[in-house]
């Protein structure tokens, strides 16, 4: 039977996304019991895998004079998320490292990534990793901390946008276009975070992807539609232009940055069935944007907290978690938050431009693990992703 790892470097070596037929037999590894948890049963409900958030410690190694926002100082440590993902049903999750204000430097990665590595490391199973890639080390440097986060342990890499903007060239120039080839000979999904939205970052994003025929790119967060609260559709059709390309996957991430509603996020629906309708399933993925998806509020891009900053309205991260899945599960509820009469039936939405069919089974269990998995699990056959075991 063909492995996960041989399916891992062929995906690599020819440019396109683990097989569909590999991936559902991926999916049945969510099957086995976890570790200190039940038995997961994808017939119940869809394997569920946080595809982007963000932990950092107390306090213990935040760079001098800076510090998480208020509210969120003590939210994000590997053993709060751990037990917030166990009430929440969270099978595995996938961190995403940052140059946050208080993360000291690094010699060698530019950014210190230690905190995430301890996570990976005291809950191998459960967690995968993005590093942090960073532009301002140059090419050879840069690229050399590339294979130091792949020896890490970590299985994707970030290009943050506002990094790349203080180098030469920018996303799209010469040390982008190495990173980024050098991430694909790794086998490194590389995510890319455009603050100002994914039109303005279309010339480099196709830059990139014309520097290497392996590497796998993911847009986070949506692509950043929403700019300056309105809805910015240059930006939803310069995502579905990239649908062209089998190595691009979409995030469908950080609704509170994206969504002008509060938790579910119904408004989010048409967006989202555009992206499925030009990529299927298979290449989007859902993700929290925990800790800050906490804060529940509509964030603009680069917000790094809310304007209250008050602790005690945090939303649960069960209520983050579950909200694809309450789409469609009162039609109250979706027809009050978009401001439309109840569907007819309980697997529409409503929206003014019309019905919006509610996700189906097959789609969530893509877009809630089955598209994480292909992309971050897929050469640890004989480790699915587990829950930690209770302490």
């Amino acid at each position: 039977s063909t492995t996960l790892d041989t399916a891992e470097r062929a995906a690599c070596m020819l440019g396109a996304p683990i097989s569909r037929r590999t991936a559902v037999a991926a999916l049945s590894l969510l099957a086995a019991p976890a570790p200190g948890g039940s038995m997961s049963n994808l017939a119940a409900r869809p394997a569920r895998i946080d595809g982007h958030l963000h932990l950092w410690s107390d306090g213990a190694d935040w760079a001098e004079g800076a510090s998480p926002p208020a509210a969120l100082q003590s939210v994000a440590t590997i053993d709060r998320y751990v037990a917030d993902a166990k009430a929440a049903g969270i099978d595995g999750a996938v961190i995403v490292h940052h140059h946050f204000p208080w993360t000291r430097a690094d010699a060698a990665l530019g950014i210190d990534h230690e905190y995430v590595r301890a996570a990976l490391e005291r809950h191998p199973a459960f967690f995968r990793a993005m590093g942090v890639a960073d532009p301002r080390l140059g090419a050879t440097a840069g690229c050399a901390a590339l294979v130091r986060l792949k020896e890490l342990g970590f299985s994707g890499v970030r290009f943050s946008g506002p990094l790349f903007a203080q180098v030469e060239g920018g996303l799209g120039g010469s040390i982008g276009r190495a990173l980024f080839a050098r991430a694909g000979e790794l086998c490194m999904p590389v995510g890319v975070m455009a603050f100002g939205g994914v039109a303005a970052a279309l010339p480099a994003i196709r830059a990139l992807l014309d520097a290497s025929t392996e590497t796998r790119l993911i847009v986070d967060h949506f692509g950043f539609f929403r700019q300056q609260g309105e809805v910015q559709r240059e930006a939803i059709d310069a995502l579905l232009q990239l649908a062209s390309c089998p190595r691009v996957f979409v995030k469908a991430s950080a609704f509170m940055r994206v969504s002008a509603s509060a938790y579910p996020a119904v408004d989010l629906a048409p967006v989202l069935r555009e992206l499925l309708d030009a990529y299927g399933a298979e290449r989007l993925l859902w993700g929290s944007d925990f800790p800050y998806a906490l804060l529940g509020q509509p964030m603009p891009p680069g917000a790094s907290s809310a304007p209250s900053g008050d602790r005690a309205g945090l939303v649960p991260y069960h209520a983050v978690a579950s909200a694809l899945v309450d789409w469609g599960e009162t039609e109250t509820a979706s027809a009050n938050a978009n401001g439309g009469a109840a569907s007819a039936r309980e697997s529409d939405l409503n929206f003014a431009g019309g019905v919006i069919p509610r996700l189906s089974d097959d789609e969530l269990r893509w877009l809630l693990g089955g598209t994480a998995l292909s992309l971050f699990w897929q050469s640890s056959a004989s480790q699915a992703p587990a829950r930690p075991k209770a302490a």
